[in-house]
């Protein structure tokens, strides 16, 4: 058997059993689950006492988080945050909630794509260039918000996916 394989088959087995390996740091995960939800949480490093050779014992614990306090630690950036901005606006001067709560969010202001678009152009979002350059530009970011589970859309509407963001209490 090759050096690098470990009875277990894997290099990095090998060296968690000659006691080599240590892990340091905290480390974020998201785990996929049934049903394509995701499960966030975190691997915090515990001290178990000494063994023999008055050496260290640790291990992970897995500790579950709260999702949306991982999405709030995302940065938004550039255009997505000028393109969000917009979004921010247009919800204010535009939203309003739609009676479809089973499509919709019951408690969060939805706006028209084509209004958030126009407001996100008026910034500049691609200066000095082409009107379809921007489309695309603002296109992209659109995709990049979703992505990041900042934004939902359903039909021709948009709504920002924070339970805290544009409440009616507001």
């Amino acid at each position: 058997c090759s050096p690098w394989r470990s009875a277990l088959g894997e290099g990095s087995h090998g060296s968690i059993l000659s006691g080599n390996y240590s892990l340091n740091r905290l480390t974020s995960k998201w785990k996929s689950t049934e049903g394509g939800l995701k499960a966030v949480f975190i691997l915090k490093i515990v001290d178990l006492g000494m063994d023999a050779d008055l050496e260290a014992i640790t291990s992970c614990v897995v500790e579950p988080t709260d999702p949306l306090d991982f999405k709030r630690s995302v940065q938004v950036r550039g255009v997505n945050q000028v393109v969000l901005q917009a979004l921010d606006d247009a919800l204010k001067q535009h939203g309003r909630i739609i009676r479809d709560f089973e499509n919709y969010p019951a408690n969060r202001k939805c706006v028209e794509i084509a209004i958030w678009r126009e407001e996100a152009i008026k910034r500049g979002i691609e200066q000095n260039k082409t009107e379809n350059t921007a489309k695309r530009g603002f296109s992209r970011s659109r995709q990049d918000l979703q992505q990041m589970d900042i934004t939902r859309e359903f039909e021709d509407f948009v709504w920002k996916v924070d339970p805290d963001a544009d409440k009616l209490d507001k």
